[in-house]
Formats: C-alpha cells, structure tokens, sequence
C-alpha cells in the first residue's frame, strides 16, 4: 500500500482497471487509516468504490457514530470526462470540518503513466472556462 498519510488528506482514484474485492476493500480501510478525509473516484466500479470507502469508515468507528471531523467525503465520477472529475477534485472537493492540504492522485492502470496523469490533471485544473462558466469538456 501506498505511504498517504499521517496528514489528512484528499485523493482521486483514476480507476482504469477493476480490482479484486478483497484488494480494494484492503485498500479502502488503508485509506481511511492513513488519514483520507475526502475520496472521489473516476472509471471502473466507481459506486463499488464509494461503497467500499464509506464502509471503512463505519468500520474504524465501530459502526457507530462518526465525528464530524472524522467522516470521509466520497464522491463519484463515473459518466464524466476524467478531466471533469480532476477539476472537481481542485477545485470543489473540500472538507466541512477539516483543511485538507495533501492531495494525492492515485492510478489503477494495466501500466503507471504518471506523466499522462498529471499533463491531464494539469490540463484540467487549468482549463479556460467560457462566458457561461461551463469547462471545454460539458
């Protein structure tokens, strides 16, 4: 698993590929350990994503009530554009209760390409929006 934390956080899972249900709900209980206090998820399985997320944070809280500083944001992004979920993750992804500063882009792919990744990320958070406010990819 990847170093995330101690710090909180927000991360973008750029899904390109499935994931094995015992990996991603390992995966999902290391994110809300390390300190994820925001998770958006772009591609494949994206509600599986979001399930799995909001289910390790009812777990690390005993299945009871959960703290407003300590609740996970998840979103999903799965019938937009990547670049669509990548502004919204810059630029509208932000905690009630917590500053998040950290912010990781994680890619599930056949092959890393972070350089494809953040030229995207990059792109988009830069995008020129029009006189209605609308990005070039709506």
């Amino acid at each position: 698993m990847p170093e995330l934390g101690p710090e909180p956080y927000r991360a973008l899972l750029v899904a390109e590929n499935e994931a094995e249900c015992g990996w991603r709900a390992r995966f999902a209980h290391h994110l809300v350990a390390t300190g994820c206090m925001y998770f958006l998820v772009w591609g494949s399985d994206c509600s599986v994503w979001h399930d799995c997320v909001d289910e390790a944070n009812l777990a690390a809280h005993d299945f009871g009530d959960i703290p407003d500083d300590a609740f996970v944001m998840t979103t999903w992004h799965q019938n937009e554009p990547l670049e669509a979920a990548m502004w919204f993750s810059h630029h509208c992804a932000s905690h009630p209760d917590v500053g998040l500063q950290r912010f990781h882009i994680l890619h599930l792919g056949e092959q890393a390409d972070p350089e494809r990744v953040l030229s995207l990320y990059d792109r988009a958070i830069n995008a020129p929006l029009d006189e209605r406010g609308n990005a070039p990819w709506d």
